[in-house]
């Protein structure tokens, strides 16, 4: 549910359709539970934001009916950007842990608002030789399976 108020937000101010939010909704949903079952974040100590992201900018792409280079880009910016340890659950709690699902989710905006107008993205995010799974996951020689909708 974390990465609903994002695509309402941007849906209510485009003026997107009902059955195009709700094509986002389901986009955001599915890609969140994808990398949730394929990547163990929990293990690594990093935080939830960052699946979050990436399916907020997936789900945004759907809804927005962008081109698949175009939600490439804000996927791996979305990423590149909501990576962060799960401090913010532990310890001292401060409000933030309320806080970063929906600062995810202001990022992942601004990430597909960055890929709509053309910038990039760090590529091959996960996988690359410097990328996420090599330096914050389980190592370059893992292998890690995402089934995608």
């Amino acid at each position: 549910g974390d990465n609903i108020p994002a695509l309402v937000a941007v849906a209510q101010q485009l003026g997107v359709s009902g059955t195009d939010l709700i094509r986002g909704i389901a986009t955001a949903y599915e890609v969140q539970v994808d990398l949730v079952k394929g990547i163990c974040l929990h293990r690594h100590k990093i935080d939830h934001v960052a699946h979050l992201g990436p399916s907020v900018a997936a789900g945004l792409g759907t809804m927005l009916r962008l081109d698949p280079e175009t939600i490439y880009a804000a996927i791996g910016q979305a990423l590149h950007l909501t990576t962060a340890t799960r401090q913010s659950r532990k310890g001292l709690i401060s409000s933030w842990k309320a806080y970063a699902p929906a600062w995810a989710g202001k990022v992942a905006i601004e990430a597909v608002d960055r890929a709509m107008r053309g910038e990039g993205s760090p590529a091959p995010i996960w996988e690359g030789e410097d990328g996420v799974i090599a330096w914050m996951l389980a190592g370059p020689e893992h292998t890690y399976r995402v089934p995608l909708p």
